[in-house]
């Protein structure tokens, strides 16, 4: 199948140009970060030359991609050299190589071994075009010298028009790509001007060009069967094969003669994996330090991540995963407690479709691009090759940078729209991880109506420099001590034509007398000093902190007190010197806690609740449930005249019965039942016993259901059941208790008694039928049948042995005969 290259887009394009971020990971290698600008040309003010020289000059590994784009050979003889000799140390990049539409003669990359592509160039939006590990497009080169290349890892091979590379004829894309190399190489249209065979050196039949040193590297031909990596290191003996983690070949057996690493790198050797940060250990069933463990970064096993970059689990990244922050000491990603501060993740310039991205944001992971075509629209080039057009902005919207205080990479600034970065005013550190036009982390320039900075927080630039220029009205910087704000030991300040100072002080464009005039200043007022001349109260500069509600924090450093405190002696609400409102142990707060204390109206200090209120609240101190007692009680004593609960009590239980407690002896405990006793009482509440107990478990005399202990008497209701009363009821006798401290008991009457001492019918204060005296005794028995030797009944109910009826009807007889005779 025939596949084809898009050319290049004939667009001119202001690009920003990830710096190259140079630093020893070992003492043999260099790395410096390649671009991302595609087949865009470039507008930039340094020459393209050295620009490049700049970005690779002794560099060993590109991190990134190596885009050598659009050279002319005035180019070359504006730089005064005949070459590229400065790319001439790169062995590795891991990403993608792009040469294309460059018109210069001959080009080289002779120590170039490994392209890893571990990112590849698409040039077209076409879903069927490859992604290329390696595009060599329009180029005029007679010869493109790649004698050391070995292997492109991942990603096709692409050769367009390129009409004078003849010996590239030669080459054997199988050592480079491995086995089915072909579904990875793409040639079209090339080699049009090669009118006869490229010849190689006699030594060999592959090469990049005429000499012997141009020949390919060839180490995947007639390998063993046994050789898994598919590599072997003598081309006349098959069975030396490489070790299985080598890539790009080697030069001898084991797993330290590798060219390059297919995983990774430690100390020399290849190896699938970085010994880890921590191990497992049994013992103690812990994961400890493991004293060799290194991090994973790119390909390399190291001790420690570079600076500018953060540790996550086992490796070196450039941002944290989501839900995860890196703390400002130890850039170790670690899970956000809580909601992570809002980090904002921004690729592209500054403009109308990503502005409101910038709103919350603390961390702008990415760049602050602010450039003409901010303010003036224009379009942005999506990563599948379309366009996206954008409006205009005014500056006033730059206020959503307002929050941002930490940048990782860089800030540009090129626009003739601002007079001030006022915006960035919380901005306090650049980080530096890639970097613009090669070096800089803040870069400001011919920004022509740009009279302060006003970026009064910034004190942080880690890595790449500063550059300040062509801002022909920018005051107030010329003191500023950037070395100060400048981690780096190899990098510099380049601040040059802007506003003379003298022209400035003509003007009347000065630092504020508070400032330290000799260390100048942000922009006009005493909140812009870089340093105070005597104290400084926030962001403001200030003559000494003797105004109520200052205090001196540190040399030279004033704060406010807290806000609780009318005046202080340091920090927080426990150094207060006088309360604004109340204070609660030593500490001035606005309002004493409902929970646990209450405001002496006398002293405006809070004073604790009775502790029998628990955390309901209250008053006052008082143990009750009202003004100027508790709030409401956990365990509570209610009082049946009242209505009330008249106390609180600390604990109330099955095993802590009301009975315990002083005077609660006749009362018992229950849950609040009603509803005005749960207003007062949250558990539990003591209610008094019934008044004939001396103590019960619940309203009511009968001991079985209520526990009810006896207060004056028992009464025996039934023969198996008893109840407490107060007084005997009518019919009853009193019989006092075997033991002390028992209830007398109330027993029942003979049932022909009306009142009885006893227990028998002869007990009897009174008869209900009728009353038989005993023979020749005072005493009398109650009975409802007279016996048979008094069987009569007198008028009085007395049992008597005359018959009154006779005694009557004789009398009567009398009379008549006496009376009548």
């Amino acid at each position: 199948m025939v596949h084809y290259i898009i050319s290049h887009l004939n667009i001119l394009l202001v690009l920003s140009l990830p710096a190259v971020l140079c630093y020893r990971s070992t003492s043999t290698k260099k790395i410096c970060s390649g671009t991302e600008n595609g087949l865009n040309k470039l507008e930039v003010h340094e020459k393209k030359v050295e620009r490049l020289r700049m970005m690779y000059a002794n560099c060993t590994v590109v991190h990134g991609n190596l885009e050598i784009t659009y050279l002319t050979p005035d180019d070359l003889k504006d730089a005064g050299i005949s070459d590229l000799h400065f790319l001439n140390d790169i062995v590795e990049v891991t990403g993608y190589v792009l040469i294309a539409h460059n018109s210069i003669k001959n080009f080289s990359l002779p120590s170039l071994q490994i392209i890893w592509g571990d990112k590849k160039f698409r040039p077209t939006s076409d879903q069927m075009v490859s992604q290329f590990g390696l595009l060599v497009l329009n180029n005029a080169f007679s010869t493109f010298d790649l004698s050391n290349l070995r292997a492109i890892h991942d990603g096709s091979v692409g050769i367009q028009m390129n009409h004078r590379m003849c010996h590239w004829k030669t080459i054997d894309f199988r050592q480079l790509l491995g086995d089915n190399y072909e579904k990875r190489l793409i040639i079209r249209d090339s080699y049009g001007e090669c009118y006869t065979d490229a010849v190689c050196d006699s030594s060999c039949l592959h090469c990049w060009g005429s000499e012997k040193r141009q020949c390919q590297k060839i180490y995947r031909n007639n390998c063993a069967p046994q050789c898994s990596s598919g590599m072997c290191y003598d081309v006349e003996s098959p069975q030396f094969c490489c070790h299985p983690e080598c890539a790009a070949g080697c030069f001898g057996p084991s797993d330290s003669e590798c060219y390059g690493c297919s995983t990774m790198r430690d100390n020399g050797k290849c190896v699938d994996k970085c010994p880890t940060p921590e191990l497992y250990d049994p013992i103690t069933t812990q994961y400890v330090k493991n004293p060799d463990g290194k991090y994973a970064f790119n390909r390399d096993c190291v001790t420690t991540c570079p600076a500018h970059m953060v540790v996550y689990k086992d490796g070196c990244v450039s941002r944290c995963p989501e839900n995860f922050t890196a703390d400002e000491g130890d850039n170790v990603c670690r899970p956000c407690q809580g909601a992570c501060p809002k980090t904002c993740i921004i690729e592209q310039h500054v403009n109308s479709l990503n502005i409101k991205d910038f709103i919350g944001c603390t961390k702008v992971d990415g760049v602050i691009e602010i450039r003409k075509d901010t303010f003036i629209g224009g379009a942005l080039l999506q990563p599948n090759g379309t366009f996206i057009p954008y409006d205009p902005m005014t500056p006033a919207q730059l206020e959503a940078l307002s929050s941002v205080r930490q940048v990782t990479h860089y800030v540009l600034v090129q626009t003739e729209k601002l007079k001030s970065l006022n915006f960035l005013r919380n901005l306090q550190k650049i980080e530096g991880r890639k970097l613009f036009d090669s070096k800089y982390a803040l870069y400001i320039t011919h920004s022509f109506s740009l009279q302060q900075l006003g970026t009064i927080s910034l004190t942080s630039v880690l890595n790449g420099e500063i550059y300040i220029a062509s801002n022909f009205d920018l005051c107030y910087i010329h003191n500023i001590p950037w070395n100060k704000l400048i981690a780096s030991t190899h990098s510099v300040a380049k601040v040059r034509k802007n506003r003379e100072a003298d022209v400035c002080e003509a003007e009347g464009r000065t630092c504020d007398m508070s400032c330290d005039l000799s260390q100048g200043c942000w922009g006009p007022g005493s909140e812009m000093c870089f340093e105070c001349l005597h104290w400084r109260l926030g962001n403001v500069c200030v003559d000494d902190c003797s105004t109520d509600g200052e205090y001196q924090a540190s040399p030279k450093q004033c704060a406010l007190c807290h806000p609780e405190c009318i005046s202080c002696t340091g920090p927080g609400s426990r150094n207060c010197t006088k309360c604004r409102h109340v204070s609660l142990d030593g500490e001035c707060i606005r309002n004493c806690p409902q929970e646990t204390h209450f405001e002496n109206p006398a002293t405006h200090v809070c004073e604790p609740c009775h502790a029998n209120c628990y955390s309901y609240g209250c008053t006052g101190s008082g143990n009750f449930v009202g003004i100027g007692g508790c709030n409401r009680c956990k365990y509570g004593v209610f009082d049946e005249d009242t209505q009330s609960i008249t106390r609180c009590l600390r604990e109330l239980s099955a095993e802590r019965l009301c009975s315990e407690f002083p005077d609660l002896e006749n009362y018992y405990w229950t849950v609040p039942l009603s509803t005005k006793i749960q207003t007062e009482v949250a558990h539990a509440v003591c209610m008094k016993c019934h008044p004939a107990c001396k103590s019960c478990y619940g309203y009511g005399v009968d001991f079985v259901h209520y526990g009810c202990d006896c207060l004056n008497y028992t009464y025996r209701e039934t023969p198996t059941s008893s109840v407490c009363v107060l007084q005997c009821p009518k019919n009853t006798f009193i019989r006092p208790a075997p033991d002390a401290g028992r209830a007398d008991e109330c027993i029942p009457c003979d049932s022909q008694c009306d009142g009885c001492i006893g227990p028998t019918s002869t007990d009897c204060v009174e008869c209900v039928t009728y009353k038989d005296y005993l023979s020749d005794t005072d005493r009398f028995n109650c009975t409802n049948v007279c016996p048979a030797d008094r069987p009569y009944i007198s008028a009085d109910r007395l049992c008597t042995d005359i018959n009154m009826d006779e005694v009557i009807y004789e009398k009567y007889e009398v009379n008549i005969v006496e009376n009548y005779g």
